[in-house]
């Protein structure tokens, strides 16, 4: 996604695709394994995104 020539991080459209459907982040954290805060501190870039476990 480009908005104004500024890329998006992974939490920004995590976050856009949660809201897009209507999910809270307990929702999305339930769909994924991982804790509601785990959700918080990806979509506001305060934690780093190493991607899902294999």
């Amino acid at each position: 996604m480009i908005v104004e020539g500024e890329l998006f991080s992974i939490g920004q459209r995590m976050k856009w695709w949660r809201e897009r459907r209507g999910y809270s982040q307990k929702m999305l954290g339930d769909l994924i394994g991982r804790p509601e805060n785990w959700v918080y501190k990806i979509e506001n870039d305060r934690m780093p995104w190493i991607g899902f476990p294999s």
